[in-house]
């Protein structure tokens, strides 16, 4: 979308602002344990100055976020009408 590339890393640098996504975004403060969501579907996005946490209460509903995240800053999809 913007041809920046952003380095995977397990440990962000001090300092730099940087994206944790699923269990990072847990481990860097997420909270998930309050949403009520019987099919565990819940999901959360959270930005501050320096971070973006973004995660869900399953792999599914933490991929959910990453797309609404992507969408959010214009990014779209477009799919063929042939299999």
């Amino acid at each position: 979308m913007t041809d920046a590339e952003l380095p995977v890393a397990d440990k962000a640098k001090d300092g730099v602002p940087a994206i944790y996504v699923g269990r990072a975004a847990v481990a860097a403060g997420l909270k998930l344990d309050d949403i009520v969501s019987a099919s565990q579907e819940g999901l959360r996005i959270v930005a501050d100055g320096q971070r973006v946490l973004i995660g869900g209460q399953s792999q599914g509903a933490t991929l959910k976020g990453v797309c609404r995240f992507l969408e959010a800053l214009g990014c779209r999809y477009l799919m063929t009408d042939r299999w």
